[in-house]
């Protein structure tokens, strides 16, 4: 029974493989097909000069490296159009001796005739194998390196993928000083203390680390900085070192289908090559296969796996956007012939997908206050900000409306109130007043007067009431009756 269940589960895991590889080459054929930006090695005899050459150190389906020459190569399209960009992947985890690494070399020295505008190398490796053979063919061109360790060391470590000793590392910003301008380095550090803390924070209790690498020389030198990191900041912590190279993906898959929820996973790298005639097989998209069968929340080492349709929770480091403008920081300094230098990407801190952190039962209460969160959902302010400032907007519109309707209310009622002031004080005063009107004739001679009003005293002295109300009528050489007075006399004539 124990037998058929294994199978079965072998089955389902290997469906699953094979469904998710058959989605992951539909989209690689589409987003890696070589251009003329050189996705792939050329040979540059003949070419304008005024090309850019960069140099990875890995695959291009290695999801870190690919990320930086993308984006390195969108932003010089963006700075200098004219200039063509070459790509060749070293693909340096299958050197394995002094007799590679020279073949790789002597292949590099006669694939580029004209020298570069400049040269770019992203990984850990590709400056220490190339750069002695780039400054015996060209000198000293105007360099930047992208790497995620801020040193190097003998070339033997590298090759043979063993850890570089603390007193044998050749810091990068001193190798910048050296170089006197030519260099300039962009570190993008891997913060594995930090990382534990915070799977600490959002996992308790983790008693178990299960950290995920591959046969890189960074991954045997991330899993020496982690036994260090271990042993004096999480003595309590049992580490387990899953590696490419000891087993096959459904062999991992089902390992982390029997760790419990005590047992956190870190994901650093899971890149198996192999090489068939000229060609590489990579098999570093197993990540996304990695992520969706773990039980356990899976952390990374960089921001190239979260916010992606992966399952992967996030981790602390610095978001894409950081790391994007010192690359271009970098560049734009490079081009404009300034003098290099040693500069790390900053800010770093806990990046989350908050999608994963819902499905995978965590509180967000539990996320440290600086917590760059991706797909978090707007707080109701934030989701209806227009609906609310329109009405706000419509609230001040009518409010002001009664003010100034209120503020001509009472200045209605103050002209109300002065008038029936002046029109008892004009009815009771004992002086006569007449308003009268004068009219003209077509030569403009007044011919004549309109009386327009009168108060009760001009009435009393110099007119007889007869019917009727109003105080109307015209003033001419004899007695004229108005309809409401009869003139007692002539008040004026012609």
């Amino acid at each position: 029974m124990k037998n058929a269940n294994k199978v079965s589960r072998s089955f389902q895991h290997m469906i699953l493989l094979c469904g998710c590889l058959l989605i992951y080459y539909s989209v690689s054929a589409r987003q890696h097909k070589p251009t003329e930006s050189g996705y792939i090695a050329q040979k540059t005899q003949g070419i304008d000069s005024d090309y850019v050459l960069i140099f990875n150190s890995y695959s291009e389906s290695a999801p870190w490296c690919r990320s930086l020459v993308d984006s390195t190569v969108m932003d010089l399209i963006k700075l200098s159009p004219q200039t063509m960009t070459v790509t060749q992947n070293l693909n340096s985890g299958l050197l394995r001796d002094e007799k590679a690494l020279a073949q790789l070399r002597q292949q590099v020295d006669v694939s580029y005739h004209d020298k570069p505008r400049m040269i770019i190398y992203i990984g850990s490796t590709s400056w220490p194998f190339l750069h002695e053979t780039i400054e015996k063919k060209w000198g000293k061109v105007p360099s930047i390196i992208f790497s995620d360790i801020d040193y190097t060391g003998p070339i033997t470590n590298l090759l043979r993928k063993t850890p570089i000793a603390p007193a044998l590392r050749i810091p990068y910003d001193k190798i910048v000083k050296e170089y006197e301008g030519a260099l300039s380095v962009v570190y993008m550090p891997i913060y594995l203390r930090q990382s534990l803390a915070l799977m600490h924070q959002l996992t308790p209790p983790m008693t178990e680390l299960c950290f995920i690498s591959d046969t890189r020389w960074i991954s045997a030198q991330m899993r020496a900085d982690m036994a260090a990191i271990t042993k004096t900041d999480f003595p309590e912590l049992k580490v387990r070192y899953l590696i490419s190279a000891d087993m096959s993906t459904l062999d991992l898959l089902d390992s982390l289908q029997h760790y419990g929820q005590e047992t956190g996973v870190l994901f650093f790298s899971w890149l198996k090559q192999s090489q068939v005639g000229d060609s590489f097989v990579n098999d570093s998209h197993f990540r996304i296969i990695i992520s969706k069968s773990a039980r356990q929340p899976l952390f990374v080492l960089n921001d190239n796996e979260v916010n992606t349709d992966s399952d992967v929770l996030g981790g602390y480091f610095p978001t894409r956007a950081a790391v994007s403008h010192h690359i271009r920081l970098a560049l734009e300094k490079t081009l404009a012939g300034q003098p290099g230098s040693f500069q790390t990407v900053e800010p770093a801190q806990p990046v989350i997908d908050y999608l994963t952190l819902i499905r995978k039962g965590i509180s967000p209460d539990l996320l440290p206050s600086n917590t760059h969160i991706y797909w978090k959902p707007d707080n109701f302010f934030h989701q209806y900000r227009y609906l609310l400032g329109g009405g706000a907007l419509i609230v001040a519109v009518l409010l002001l409306i009664i003010y100034f309707l209120s503020r001509s209310r009472t200045q209605q009622r103050k002209v109300l109130t002065y008038m029936a002031q002046y029109r008892n004080l004009f009815e009771n005063m004992p002086i006569p007043y007449l308003q009268m009107e004068m009219l003209f004739d077509q030569n403009g001679r007044s011919h004549d007067l309109i009386v327009r009003d009168v108060n009760p005293s001009v009435r009393k002295k110099h007119f007889i009431r007869t019917t009727g109300g109003g105080s109307a009528g015209r003033v001419t050489g004899q007695p004229h009756t108005t309809g409401q007075y009869t003139e007692s006399r002539p008040h004026c004539s012609r």
